[in-house]
């Protein structure tokens, strides 16, 4: 196993606790632990230092995107998701990523948020959110993952290493 870390951005509290309902339902039927949801800004091979992280939440603004739907991924960690439209609040936060965590890091192209990980996903029409126009982000949160990650059940082993809110930019 190797250690890496994701730069999470994460939901308001409100949007977030509807989120953590439908990602229970979902997994639980399936025998599979519960995670926490959350928009992949990037992902890094080395912990950044709290200073960068720090400079990188001031320089985020709280964003929200655009749900364009639930889809079905070709992965074990985008099995089901929902589609989020990139704008430019996206691209700044990713913008901030490259700017302030000083390494490579990978950022993520297709905006979303899971809702299940693993095999057999349940079909899309499954989902009992009520309707989600947009999706807030308040707060970025920086996880250890140990990877690769051939089970859903190796989600529990993910660690919050940060959690900082973000700033007026």
């Amino acid at each position: 196993m190797t250690t890496h870390y994701a730069l999470w951005a994460l939901p308001v509290p409100r949007i977030g606790a509807v989120l953590t309902d439908e990602i229970d339902r979902l997994t639980k039927a399936a025998g599979y632990p519960i995670f926490a949801p959350h928009l992949t800004l990037a992902s890094m091979d080395q912990k950044p230092d709290i200073a960068a992280l720090s400079s990188l939440a001031n320089y985020t603004y709280p964003f929200s995107l655009i749900a364009t739907g639930f889809e079905r991924g070709n992965t074990l960690s985008q099995a089901l998701y929902l589609s989020l439209a990139p704008d430019r609040c996206f691209k700044r936060a990713q913008r901030g990523c490259r700017e302030h965590l000083q390494q490579d890091s990978k950022l993520s192209d297709t905006p979303h948020i899971s809702l299940y990980y693993g095999v057999d996903p349940p079909d899309p029409v499954q989902v009992l959110l009520p309707e989600i126009e947009e999706v807030e982000f308040d707060r970025i949160g920086l996880i250890r993952i140990e990877s690769p990650i051939t089970d859903p059940r190796e989600v529990t082993d993910w660690r919050v290493e940060a959690k900082l809110n973000l700033g007026s930019g």
